[in-house]
């Protein structure tokens, strides 16, 4: 008779490994049977509905959504927030007490400009980690100090891990390509630009194309470049990557005035995206397309409209 013929053995080993925590090994020994038999034991039964397992989910709709997304898009993950009792606020606080499980020990962390990253690294606690540092991705958005811009956030996080900060001393978009190349050539921008390349995490902000010329507080990007990159088919900029719809990366004059990381030099990086709003919704979507985002970070009404 085959051991899993035994109804007995089967329960037993069932209890000692999933009511009182014995690894196979220790069942093994109790018992007296070889430790595959075990393990063959434990398949069987779950085979068998002998043992269920029962996830309960607090949030059963946003898990719902989740698996929505993933079944949509080439990602690896995405965790779906319910925000719809304090808004933002709610979606900023949540993240905050997450994102630090995406965070190794020594780890680099490329830093990408965005609001909702800002907002979500104002409201980390202390993150008990050695050895971290933050680098931004790209450059500056104007001479006035915000707290989305890469350079502010890759400064507030190191402070809430006790890491150490880059700073990358060059705008985001510049006049011409010619200016973009001089500056990417200079040892102290290039060096930073290398060493954002070689992060092992990056986070990124997903803004919709209309809202670029918002964060230009310089005005280097006008309502012509706008028209210019829509006639294109851009819908959605993230980093230094102008993207369209079917999620392909845009090539253009545009894109040589940027001083930072396009995404496709993220791809040994697991680049996370914090992404909210309805009116980001089809750059988020764009976006996910690429093929270039591991990881999404959104709100329930944002995954709504993305599926």
């Amino acid at each position: 008779m085959s051991i899993i013929d035994n109804q007995r053995i089967i329960v037993k080993v069932c209890k000692l490994y999933y009511i009182e925590r014995l690894s196979q090994k220790e069942i093994s020994k109790r018992l007296l049977i070889s430790r595959p038999q075990v393990s063959r034991i434990l398949a069987y039964a779950k085979d068998h509905n002998i043992v269920t397992i029962q996830v309960k989910n607090p949030h059963p709709y946003e898990g719902d959504l989740e698996d929505e997304v993933l079944r949509q898009y080439q990602i690896s993950d995405v965790v779906v927030f319910d925000n719809s009792f304090n808004g933002n606020v709610d979606f900023y606080a949540s993240v905050a007490s997450h994102i630090n499980a995406y965070i190794p020990e020594n780890a680099s962390v490329g830093i990408m400009t965005g609001y909702s990253i800002g907002e979500v690294v104002k409201r980390i606690n202390l993150i008990d980690k050695r050895g971290l540092s933050f680098i931004p991705m790209i450059g500056g958005l104007g001479t006035n100090g915000a707290d989305w811009h890469a350079n502010q956030i890759a400064v507030n996080f190191a402070k809430k891990t006790n890491g150490q900060y880059f700073q990358l001393n060059a705008p985001a978009f510049v006049q011409s390509a010619e200016t973009a190349d001089g500056l990417k050539k200079e040892p102290s921008i290039s060096e930073i630009l290398k060493k954002a390349e070689q992060s092992q995490v990056s986070f990124v902000g997903i803004t919709n194309i209309e809202a670029l010329i918002n964060y230009d507080t310089e005005n280097l990007l006008t309502e012509q470049d706008l028209k210019e990159l829509k006639f294109l088919g851009v819908v959605a900029a993230c980093g230094a990557s102008y993207i369209n719809k079917d999620g392909d990366i845009v090539y253009s004059k545009h894109s040589n005035r940027v001083i930072g990381l396009p995404l496709e030099k993220l791809k040994n990086s697991k680049t996370i995206a914090v992404a909210i709003g309805d009116a980001k919704a089809k750059a988020i979507q764009a976006t996910l397309k690429s093929g270039y985002i591991d990881i999404l970070l959104t709100d329930r009404q944002t995954a709504e409209q993305i599926v």
